[in-house]
């Protein structure tokens, strides 16, 4: 082959890997303006769910970043307001814990509120901006594990959460602690292998469009199919997204 065949063939080359990387550069963009267009939406939908006086408007939420966003502060609401959990758990003090602890103070539910957080400097921070009701615990475990992760076993979390935590929870809350690279957040587990045919659960996984999280929740599945335990899956999310795993008894959490 002549040096001219060579050298055109290889411009050619280029011109090709040029116009593929530009559109795979064109692809990543326009799936990201649409991922921040649902986000906006979720705002929309979550501050319309929840327009209304007395407490609500005055509580004040950041959402979004290392924060929960707008689709899970919005799934929780309803799921607060619609199912009316008695005993929830909440992996990671955040935003969404400054909610529930206001459902439990101006109503009936939750009647217990257990937050379990790694951070002794996050949780100083948090309580001197907010404080939390009557009916809601802090749980402070230090981390075990890895982030960089190959195993369940590996994977960062809790160490040694009490069984009686799970033990009465009809709602868990999963945003702690911070994420492995595989299997992330799965002291969850330690809720789902609890549960029966016969039991009712709520589980809401934030984060499930990284690889980690997922992981997680194809263990929680392969689990509850193992055992031959209905359930109802819904995703929502627009620059980040949580899952709700329900027992059979709340379809409709798949929908909202």
């Amino acid at each position: 082959m002549s040096r001219n065949v060579q050298s055109k063939l290889w411009r050619e080359i280029r011109f090709v890997l040029g116009r593929v990387q530009k559109k795979s550069r064109n692809i990543r963009k326009h799936g990201y303006l649409r991922q921040a267009a649902n986000e906006n939406i979720w705002h929309h939908i979550f501050r319309e769910s929840f327009r209304t006086g007395g407490w609500k408007s005055e509580l004040r939420l950041n959402m979004g970043r290392w924060a929960a966003g707008p689709a899970f502060l919005y799934v929780l609401h309803r799921i607060l307001e619609e199912v009316q959990p008695q005993h929830v758990v909440e992996l990671g003090l955040g935003e969404s814990s400054k909610l529930i602890s206001k459902f439990a103070e101006h109503d009936s539910f939750p009647t217990s509120h257990v937050i379990v957080e790694h951070s002794q400097e996050w949780i100083d921070a948090f309580q001197s901006r907010f404080k939390l009701s009557g009916a809601t615990s802090l749980l402070r475990l230090p981390l075990k594990g890895k982030v960089k992760n190959k195993t369940p076993q590996q994977a960062v979390a809790y160490d040694q959460i009490p069984k009686d935590v799970w033990a009465e929870a009809d709602l868990v809350l999963v945003d702690g602690p911070f994420g492995s690279r595989r299997y992330s957040r799965n002291d969850v587990m330690d809720y789902v292998q609890l549960q029966d045919p016969s039991t009712s659960f709520i589980i809401l996984l934030d984060d499930t469009h990284r690889t980690g999280e997922i992981d997680t929740l194809d263990l929680i599945q392969d689990d509850l199919s193992r055992r031959d335990i209905p359930y109802a899956k819904g995703h929502y999310g627009g620059l980040k997204r949580c899952t709700v795993i329900a027992s059979a008894n709340f379809p409709w959490l798949a929908s909202l």
